[in-house]
């Protein structure tokens, strides 16, 4: 009677190569994302690293082993951030980050190759979507991950820390309606960005409960930075009627309806009110400061590292989808709205 296969940490290359009828060697070069093996085979190789569950041991990984923080956009507040809190939790773990700025421009696979040459012992993924080719390619391989801020419905059951975005967008609108604001604009973010969608519909969500109809031609869809938040206040302030207050999907946006209103010759906030989200340092040093959405970027990065230092470790996690209050900071960029 054959003996049954292995399964678990105890699963050897030699058992691998076995079961998917391939070299040892063939099963090394997949497990370390190395060239040299057709597609059909390294098909193969994770079917049977899936089926016999494979998974990397820590004496797998070498001394000093680090975790790999990816982000699209080393650029910004929200990376440093990133960052930050990853950094936090990593020192004390006494473990290395390896900070890589992912193009849009790669492919899946080309990507995932590139980490996995590299060996880290888990992924931290601040970036906008991983698919289900990627997120196979992680699993089989036993390296595990934890999505910051994932712009779609992550895949099963991969874990992810995001911030209360519909509950974000409410809060913001309901600020200005409590101000006395009817007419109030949105510039946001493409909503095919799971993020962005949420924080939208908590503002639609809170002119319904105030019995204001949502009017679509006081929606922008627009990019996240200043420029574009230019473009969308000129496109939204320069109509009759104007709205009298504008809430944007980032802070960067803000600065941008900011500008376009000074063009216009239009005071904030006298003339139109403005919220923005992020509450990056810049929010506190414009004039009037901002009234913002404070994210809690870092601690969400926080969240991250300790899931996954729990999943490098071999434990399970509590709970694998976190979500992290946000909070209003009323500033000096809202007021209650004049007459006329």
């Amino acid at each position: 009677m054959p003996s049954p296969e292995p399964r678990g940490t105890h699963v050897t290359l030699a058992d691998i190569a076995r079961h998917a009828t391939v070299a040892e060697s063939t099963v090394s070069k997949v497990l370390n994302g190395r060239p040299g093996v057709s597609a059909t085979v390294r098909a193969r190789v994770e079917r049977s690293l899936h089926e016999l569950g494979y998974r990397r041991r820590r004496a797998d990984d070498a001394p000093g082993a680090a975790i790999e923080l990816v982000v699209q956009e080393m650029s910004g507040q929200w990376a440093l951030d990133i960052f930050r809190g990853v950094q936090r939790v990593a020192s004390e773990h006494h473990t290395a980050i390896i900070l890589t700025e992912r193009s849009r421009r790669d492919r899946g696979e080309e990507w995932i190759d590139r980490v996995i040459q590299r060996r880290p012992s888990g992924l931290i993924l601040g970036m906008s979507q991983l698919d289900a080719a990627a997120r196979h390619q992680l699993v089989v391989r036993g390296v595990p991950f934890v999505i910051v801020d994932p712009a779609a419905l992550p895949d099963g059951d991969s874990p992810a820390v995001s911030s209360a975005n519909w509950e974000g967008g409410f809060m913001a609108t309901r600020h200005l309606i409590g101000l006395g604001h009817r007419g109030i604009a949105a510039v946001t973010l493409p909503t095919t960005l799971m993020f962005a969608r949420a924080r939208h519909a908590g503002y639609q969500a809170a002119l319904e409960q105030n019995g204001i109809v949502p009017d679509p031609d006081l929606t922008v869809v627009t990019g996240a930075d200043r420029d574009e938040g230019l473009a969308a206040g000129l496109r939204l302030l320069d109509r009759d009627p104007r709205p009298t207050a504008i809430v944007a999907g980032n802070d960067l946006q803000a600065i941008g309806i900011y500008e376009a209103a000074r063009s216009l010759g239009l005071r904030i906030p006298d003339d139109v009110s403005v919220v923005g989200y992020d509450d990056i340092p810049a929010a506190e040093w414009l004039w009037p400061a901002l009234t913002t959405v404070r994210q809690p970027v870092v601690q969400m990065a926080e969240q991250a590292a300790r899931m996954l230092f729990t999943l490098i470790a071999g434990q399970p996690l509590a709970i694998t989808r976190l979500t992290i209050d946000v909070e209003l900071v009323a500033r000096g960029s809202t007021a209650a709205v004049t007459e006329g």
